[in-house]
């Protein structure tokens, strides 16, 4: 294929699936398993990587929330005073609830788990660990073999372009790069469900695995979801306290610690719904469960709850959602045209464009930062994602690899932008201008979306969730360990 065309130009490989399942780590493949088991549908997942093997649950410390009947009610206190009061209640409540059914799910396809004494928590179950191997190795490998089992079909390695959506229908497929064979693929689906987890490898130092840049987020937004609360991610930092790392300000962070864990991301209610019709998510991708911050333990539970609560709503409204022949191939035929207009092959490589948003991502609107690195971050990622949204592909390889390029722009600069909006520290997210939460003005939550084919940003003031409470805001970095006393 020569310079000037456009991989756009050549034939789309079809086909049909009732589910489509984009991530294959925790939550997309326990989605995939719920989706067969309550309503029989023919469910594929598309996976980056060796599903098992795939995302960064491979890299999860191997230790699960658990939550028994007579403790729910603690462990719903502990995440809404953690997240400082920035979590949706019905989003906790649905978490705490289904954390027990979900563990004894994974026993019952045959991962080793024993309950973890050694804790201060309502409970807390400890997995297996295989020699050799990472923490997350064995959850992996159980959770992608109960889906074979189950007869999903998980294709890999395959690259998530963009979401095809019709507004009577909402999504009515995905474009999809398959790497191995070099094809672009349309799948026709009237029931999506987003599992691509987070976008912490967008940032220049990070502890995720390559290729965590925040697809999901894109694809949500390019699709007609909101975004919550982008602003607040968990960093790995140096171990100098919080106070110290705010009294130096943005300049330490160079060359220490890393991102870890987005604690935003796309809106949902409690049955994995984004309010675009057919289209769910789950597990890291999501926004709205944490908050500022999050206990140990909960980011699996959060994937494998979310997970199996996804592919059941998937599967209960998947069978009257049909979408007819020519509204899928109007679909694909605009979302190609949009890929292909304004394209070019010049300016910027992408490796540069990548290294530019990486580095400055990290370096201005890292784990501290302040209104004048924001402005900064956000004033060169909009150069950025322009420059990204611009660039033509003429191979297979370079629209898989645009299309990550235009992830990690939208999702840095969606958090950088919404950053700017907080002007407090509260939980992991932390601003050397503002070092202590704003209650007045701080209980409110981020929304991003796209409106008129432009990136709007607002705050929505939320309710306090527990009144007359007195314990303080929580500020510290990692997951925060739990403390009952302060919520007696």
């Amino acid at each position: 294929m020569s310079a000037a065309e456009n991989v756009f130009d050549q034939p789309i490989r079809r086909e049909k699936t009732d589910v489509l399942i984009i991530g294959g780590a925790l939550a997309g493949l326990s989605a995939a398993v719920a989706a067969r088991r309550h309503g029989g549908a023919d469910v594929t997942v598309l996976s980056e990587g060796e599903p098992g093997r795939s995302g960064a649950t491979l890299y999860a410390n191997a230790y699960i929330t658990s939550c028994p009947p007579d403790k729910q009610d603690v462990l719903y206190r502990q995440i809404l005073w953690t997240g400082g009061f920035l979590a949706e209640p019905a989003l906790v409540e649905r978490l705490v609830q289904g954390i027990e059914a979900g563990n004894r799910q994974l026993m019952d396809w045959g991962l080793p788990m024993q309950k973890a004494e050694a804790t201060r928590m309502p409970s807390g179950m400890q997995m297996e660990l295989a020699p050799g191997q990472p923490k997350g190795y064995l959850l992996g490998q159980t959770v992608a073999a109960e889906a074979r089992r189950q007869g999903v079909s998980v294709r890999s390695p395959y690259t998530a372009i963009t979401l095809l959506t019709d507004r009577g229908h909402g999504v009515v497929g995905a474009l999809a790069v398959d790497m191995q064979a070099g094809e672009v693929t349309a799948f026709e689906s009237g029931q999506i469900i987003l599992a691509a987890g987070g976008g912490a490898g967008a940032f220049a130092r990070s502890d995720n695995p390559p290729g965590t840049v925040g697809d999901g987020y894109r694809l949500a937004l390019e699709a007609g979801a909101e975004l919550t609360d982008m602003e607040l991610i968990n960093f790995n930092v140096p171990p100098v306290g919080v106070h110290n790392i705010l009294d130096r300000g943005p300049g330490m962070i160079a060359d220490s610690g890393g991102a870890h864990y987005f604690l935003g991301g796309i809106g949902i209610d409690a049955a994995a719904h984004t309010g675009v019709p057919g289209l769910l998510a789950a597990g890291e991708v999501t926004g709205g469960l944490f908050g500022a911050a999050r206990l140990g333990g909960s980011a699996l539970a959060e994937c494998l709850v979310f997970g199996l609560q996804a592919g059941e709503t998937a599967a209960a409204e998947g069978k009257g959602r049909h979408v007819p022949g020519p509204i899928f191939e109007k679909a694909l035929a605009e979302t190609a045209a949009r890929w292909k207009e304004d394209g070019d092959h010049g300016g910027q490589t992408l490796d540069s464009l990548k290294r530019d948003i990486q580095t400055v991502a990290w370096t201005k609107s890292g784990y501290v930062k302040n209104e004048q690195t924001l402005r900064e971050a956000v004033a060169v990622l909009t150069q950025c994602s322009a420059a990204a949204e611009r660039r033509a592909s003429s191979s297979v390889a370079e629209l898989a690899a645009t299309a990550k390029l235009r992830s990690m722009a939208v999702t840095t600069l969606t958090a950088a932008r919404a950053a700017l909006l907080r002007c407090e520290s509260r939980g992991n997210f932390w601003r050397s201008d503002y070092p202590q939460p704003d209650l007045v003005q701080g209980l409110f939550n981020s929304i991003a979306r796209i409106k008129d084919g432009e990136l709007v940003l607002e705050k929505r003031r939320r309710a306090h969730p527990m009144p007359g409470r007195s314990a303080p805001i929580r500020i510290g970095p990692g997951c925060l360990r739990y403390n009952f006393s302060a919520l007696e």
